[in-house]
């Protein structure tokens, strides 16, 4: 059916796992392990009504997700912007990526407060979806993000403690 899972047996399958094939498959120039047409396809129908990705069909959009997806299809497409290509709504994805800017920084989910992470979860979206002019609006938000006491990154503007999570993805 075009996903994948993280084992054989037992495990959820999402667009987490499609990402990790897709990605390894490029990684060592063979992707015969993966039915293009049929895991282009999983990625469409994971897409929501409000135009992001879910992990699995009829999950909730979520800025993670929707760059799993966005990327996987990028790869199987060889990095191609098509706007309508493999059944995922290019232009619906752009304009949700999109929304994800409220003003303060950038969101994950609908009602989740701004955090650094997400601005590298929905930039790389947008730039696989060759709208990358759209990221430099997050720039901002993201150097608020930095602790000038401690040095790097953190989840959150306010005066919160770096880590090594947020610090990457903040520098991505």
């Amino acid at each position: 059916d075009g996903s994948f899972a993280a084992a054989a047996v037992g495990c959820e399958r999402d667009l987490r796992f499609v990402f990790c094939a897709c990605a390894v498959s490029r990684l060592v120039g063979d992707f015969s392990g993966v039915d293009a047409a049929a895991t282009l396809r999983h990625i469409g129908a994971c897409q929501a009504y409000d135009g992001g990705l879910g992990l699995a069909p009829g999950g909730e959009s979520h800025g993670g997700s929707t760059y799993c997806g966005i990327a996987a299809r990028a790869l199987l497409l060889d990095g191609a912007a098509a706007t309508t290509a493999a059944g995922v709504d290019a232009d619906a994805a752009v304009a949700w990526c999109a929304r994800r800017h409220d003003g303060r920084g950038v969101v994950g989910r609908t009602n989740k407060p701004p955090d650094s992470c997400y601005a590298y979860w929905v930039g790389a979206a947008l730039r696989c979806l060759g709208a990358r002019h759209l990221v430099d609006t997050t720039v901002p938000f993201v150097l608020s993000c930095e602790n000038r006491k401690m040095g790097g990154f953190a989840k959150y503007p306010e005066d919160t403690p770096p880590d090594l999570l947020h610090a990457f993805y903040s520098l991505s």
